[in-house]
């Protein structure tokens, strides 16, 4: 309202064009937070009802991991990022829902990209270890405090601070995360240093015949 009131008394001022834009992009920008705020909501809905993880399937790991960074391989050049992947050349198989397994490790890409550092690293690696695949996405970006830690998967709950002040969430991703990981029997285990990069590893269990 307060936009309004001041673009109705600035009549043809020069001025007017600027304000107007401005509060165009500001409107725009708003609407983009709350469709996705929406959308991440509707996605924990599915996941908690079992949508998602009852239609379980065979699902190789590795060819997702390689579609998704190829995805993201513009947004990580156009922030200076160098993607790197170390798979296996036999793919690890989990039992699980192809969507959600793109959900999962998409959230914590693009996490290790809008969280690291210009001239930065996002290195992806899975190994098949005893009953697990392990999934590993490490970065070498801002780190989460060491008192944020247990925080980081509540829901809505952004680190906020100089260096994630201009970084655009909903504070919803990583729990999404973690309920996936759950939700298929596995977990998510994170080790993070201030200023030195994170590493979220991802535990879902081997398929079995």
């Amino acid at each position: 309202q307060q936009y309004l009131d001041v673009l109705q008394h600035l009549g043809d001022s020069p001025n007017k064009q600027a304000l107007q834009n401005e509060w165009i992009d500001r409107s725009l920008s708003r609407i983009k937070e709350l469709i996705s705020i929406v959308r991440d909501w509707l996605t924990i809905s599915k996941i908690e009802s079992g949508q998602f993880v009852a239609c379980r399937t065979k699902v190789a790991i590795n060819p997702i991991i390689t579609e998704l960074l190829e995805t993201y391989s513009r947004q990580a050049f156009e922030n200076g990022i160098v993607l790197t992947a170390e798979l296996p050349d036999d793919s690890s198989i989990v039992e699980a829902h192809e969507e959600c397994l793109k959900m999962l490790f998409s959230n914590l890409i693009v996490n290790a990209i809008k969280y690291n550092r210009k001239n930065g690293k996002v290195t992806v690696t899975s190994k098949s270890e005893g009953e697990n695949v392990i999934v590993t996405v490490s970065d070498t970006g801002i780190g989460i405090p060491e008192d944020k830690m247990d925080m980081i998967f509540e829901e809505f709950y952004r680190i906020k601070d100089e260096s994630t002040k201009n970084i655009p969430g909903t504070g919803l991703g990583l729990p999404i995360c973690k309920k996936i990981a759950d939700e298929l029997g596995g977990k998510i285990i994170v080790q993070s240093k201030s200023n030195k990069g994170s590493s979220f590893q991802v535990f879902l269990p081997n398929y079995k015949d």
